[in-house]
């Protein structure tokens, strides 16, 4: 599942929940494969805090399963696009026009 909010804290949680139980999602993992996910989630936020006010981004995550690829999980506007790029639960992405971006 997608946390609940995308920040630091619940970053951290999720990086921590995901060591001690020596997983990412269902599936064992080594120590490598672990950090190598903790890298992508860090990656995942500095892209995050660099997002202009302008983006306009949103998340809606919180209880989707990861493979979702039908629901929205977060979404933005790139820098002068008249489109907003949506990503999907199986991280799929997409250029959605703002008249069908998820209410």
């Amino acid at each position: 599942m997608f946390p609940p909010t995308l920040n630091l804290v619940e970053m951290a949680k999720v990086s921590v929940e995901m060591h001690k139980a020596g997983t990412c999602g269902d599936e064992q993992t080594t120590e490598q494969e672990r950090l190598q996910h903790v890298m992508q989630m860090t990656r995942g936020l500095m892209f995050l805090l660099n997002l202009p006010a302008e983006s306009n981004w949103r998340y809606a995550g919180e209880d989707v399963k990861f493979g979702d690829a039908g629901t929205p999980i977060f979404w933005y506007r790139p820098e002068r696009a008249e489109t907003y790029r949506v990503i999907y639960g199986d991280l799929s992405v997409m250029d959605v026009s703002p008249k069908n971006l998820p209410k």
